[in-house]
């Protein structure tokens, strides 16, 4: 009897201690990982004052100076992530931080900018974010007296001397709790960029169920449709729009002619790939670029486009108030309210452009423009 006290006790003494350990699991410190390029940049990197890493869920230790930057959790000297995207800490006395609040947006921003970055270029930044969150919070019918969640915006150009003029660039994953403005505020691509990050906030980290509704479009490939669109719609300057849309056309152009002549620039560049191409659709599957094709070329021109063949009718509605409507659970399928305010055989050009390979007309894309200035 006393032999089985004490093995239960032994038994009991084990499980308190692999308890115990569990509880006070130890932090793990940010591997020193080599550079890792994403998307529009390092999403891997490593300095004096940022860090960015893959952390397999781990709990992540911060050391005194330094602080968690869209973490799930936090503690003292630690912090816990989504598996599924890069951790980020940054040094905190090398960074400003102010809070912004968009009265169409449920979200609480904070603007995170490196220190040294002139107040001319932090101000264009907040223009930005404020303009972008604005747009895109009434698209989807986001007010600020909905429940609020945190949302941390990051600058990363300037971190430890990264930008233009060394060519280098870091991009974490963004995600529900962090987006990234990866461009100085002078390059053509960085409102554009961030205006998609901010649609994904919105269209593919919070719940979503009318992307399942569309009878045409997958729900990812509605993701990009929307998001590369709104990169047209929403930017401010009218000038880089029409530009944007000048050198889409003319890969549109080169794709639908299969004239590899009027290609200029990466991805699009590499013959061998461009003559493997599909007659392209905005539902690509096959070689990357396809899928480029697809999600950032076709998709825009053809949305921009029906704006124009809504204009071209006089008709009282647009493509923002159809994708708000959807948003906001007033429709359920974008593509048979097309139908209903177009003629029949108007909707059938619009599947012609997106899903069929043909050709969109230049003068119903400007048109569609001109709605935006």
């Amino acid at each position: 009897m006393r032999s089985k006290v004490l093995r239960y006790g032994i038994a009991a003494s084990i499980i308190l201690a692999i308890l115990y350990v569990a509880v006070r699991l130890p932090c793990y410190p940010p591997p020193n990982a080599p550079a890792e390029p994403g998307s529009h940049g390092y999403r891997v990197w490593m300095s004096e004052s940022y860090r960015s890493f893959e952390h397999f869920g781990q709990k992540v230790c911060v050391e005194e100076g330094w602080r968690a930057v869209g973490e799930t959790n936090a503690g003292e000297g630690w912090a816990e992530f989504d598996p599924r995207y890069t951790a980020v800490l940054i040094k905190s006395d090398a960074f400003t931080s102010e809070s912004l609040t968009v009265l169409q947006s449920s979200y609480d921003i904070e603007l995170l900018t490196p220190l040294g970055t002139p107040s001319k270029t932090r101000d264009a930044y907040r223009a930005i974010v404020s303009s972008t969150f604005t747009h895109v919070g009434t698209l989807f019918g986001d007010t600020r007296t909905d429940a609020t969640r945190p949302h941390a915006v990051l600058v990363t150009p300037g971190i430890d001397g990264t930008g233009f003029e060394q060519g280098l660039y870091l991009y974490p994953d963004p995600h529900e709790r962090i987006s990234v403005l990866v461009r100085e505020p002078e390059h053509p691509r960085a409102e554009e960029l961030f205006i998609h990050a901010i649609m994904h906030l919105y269209n593919r980290h919070a719940p979503a169920a009318y992307k399942k509704d569309q009878p045409h479009v997958s729900s990812g490939d509605f993701e990009e449709l929307e998001a590369t669109w709104a990169e047209t719609a929403f930017r401010s300057s009218h000038t880089e729009r029409i530009a944007r849309l000048q050198y889409l056309y003319n890969v549109h152009r080169a794709v639908t002619e299969r004239d590899f002549s009027k290609i200029s620039r990466p991805p699009f560049n590499d013959k061998a790939a461009f003559d493997a191409m599909r007659r392209g659709s905005v539902t690509p599957a096959g070689n990357r670029l396809d899928i480029e094709y697809g999600h950032y070329v076709l998709g825009p021109l053809a949305m921009v486009a029906t704006d124009g063949l809504l204009m071209k009718y006089g008709l009282d509605t647009n493509v923002a108030t159809l994708l708000t409507h959807l948003h906001t659970g007033r429709i359920t399928d974008y593509f048979a309210e097309l139908e209903k305010v177009l003629p029949s055989n108007e909707a059938e050009t619009i599947r012609g452009w997106m899903l069929e390979g043909k050709s969109v007309p230049l003068d119903l894309v400007l048109l569609g423009a001109s709605r935006y200035r």
